[in-house]
C-alpha cells in the first residue's frame, strides 16, 4: 500500500471532494447525485479547513468531511461524511484521520465532536467508542415512496389557514418541538440552505399554532411540530398533507426522530411511514 499523506482539504476544489465522495460510496445501495452532495454539505455547514483526507499518490482515498457550528451552546464539529474507497478499507485510516484532525479542531476552539452512526453498524460503533465517543440518544428514520404514504384526513378540522412563512420564523417557534432537532435538522441547518427550504405555518385567528419545514427538491421533511395546546385536532395532519402536496421528490424522508418521541413516530407510522432504520447520535468532548 502506498505511503499516506494526511492533509486538510481547504486547498482542494469542491468538485474534487465530490468526486472522492462519489468514489467512496459507489458500492453503497444509495446513489448520491452531485447536487445532492452539494446540498448536504451546504446544509451541514461543511468547512474544508476543518476537514481532512488521506492521499495515496495524490489520490484522495479516505476523508472526514466536517461541518462547524454550535450544539448545546458548545462550539462543535459534526461529521458530515466519512468515507474510504474499497481498496483502502479495514486499514485503520479513519482512526488515523480523526487523530490528525482532532488537535486542529481543538486549536480552532472547537470543544465537541458530534456524529451519527447506524445502530446496526457494530464495527463503526466500536471504532468510535475506541476514539472516546459516547452515545447521547437514538433516532428513528422514516423513508417512504410518495405513492405509499397515506394522508389521513383529520376527524376534527379547526378553522386554520396554512401559508408559506419565512425560514427565519423557525427559530422563534421551534419550541413547539418535543425534542432538540439533530444537527442536520437544526434551525442553523435550515438557515444555511434557506433558498431551498419551504416553511409552512398553520394559523388560527392569525396566531401560529404549528409548522412544517420541507426541502421540496430532496423530499426531506426536516421539522414538523404543533403547539401542545392545539394537538390532536388535525393541525399536524393538515400540515403533513400540505407538505406532501408541495413535495417534488418521489420519496419523503423524516430523518432523526428522537426515539423517545412516541407521538411523532406513531403519527408517521399511521401514514405508512414505518421505521426504515435507527441510528445513534454520538459525541466526544474535546479536551
Amino acid at each position: 500500500m502506498s505511503e499516506m499523506e494526511f492533509l486538510q482539504l481547504n486547498s482542494l476544489r469542491q468538485e474534487m471532494l465530490i468526486d472522492g465522495f462519489i468514489e467512496a460510496f459507489a458500492d453503497y445501495a444509495v446513489d448520491f447525485s452531485r447536487e445532492q452532495i452539494k446540498f448536504m454539505l451546504q446544509r451541514r455547514g461543511f468547512d474544508p479547513s476543518s476537514s481532512c483526507g488521506a492521499f495515496a499518490d495524490g489520490r484522495l482515498v479516505s476523508f472526514i468531511f466536517n461541518g462547524i457550528g454550535s450544539h448545546d451552546a458548545i462550539p462543535t464539529a459534526y461529521d458530515t461524511g466519512t468515507g474510504t474507497i474499497p481498496d483502502f478499507r479495514g486499514s485503520g485510516i479513519v482512526q488515523r484521520l480523526f487523530n490528525y484532525i482532532e488537535p486542529v479542531l481543538y486549536d480552532n476552539n472547537i470543544r465537541q465532536y458530534l456524529l451519527e452512526v447506524l445502530c446496526d453498524n457494530a464495527p463503526a460503533i466500536a471504532v468510535y467508542r475506541k476514539l472516546g465517543f459516547q452515545i447521547r440518544r437514538q433516532f428513528t428514520c422514516h423513508v417512504s415512496g410518495v405513492d405509499d404514504i397515506k394522508c389521513k384526513h383529520p376527524h376534527v378540522v379547526p378553522d386554520i389557514e396554512v401559508r408559506d412563512i419565512a425560514t427565519s420564523y423557525v427559530a422563534d417557534i421551534c419550541a413547539f418541538c418535543d425534542f432538540e432537532p439533530s444537527w442536520q435538522n437544526s434551525c442553523d441547518s435550515i438557515m444555511r440552505a434557506e433558498e431551498e427550504m419551504l416553511v409552512l405555518g398553520a394559523f388560527a385567528d392569525d396566531k401560529i399554532i404549528g409548522y412544517a419545514v420541507l426541502s421540496p427538491s430532496q423530499g426531506d421533511l426536516t421539522q414538523l411540530a404543533v403547539a401542545p395546546e392545539y394537538r390532536r385536532n388535525g393541525v399536524g395532519s393538515i400540515l403533513f398533507k400540505t407538505a406532501m402536496e408541495r413535495n417534488q421528490a418521489k420519496i419523503l424522508k423524516v430523518i432523526n426522530v428522537d426515539s423517545d418521541c412516541s407521538s411523532l413516530i406513531e403519527f408517521l407510522e399511521h401514514r405508512n411511514m414505518a421505521i426504515s432504520s435507527r441510528q445513534y447520535e454520538m459525541n466526544k468532548i474535546l479536551r
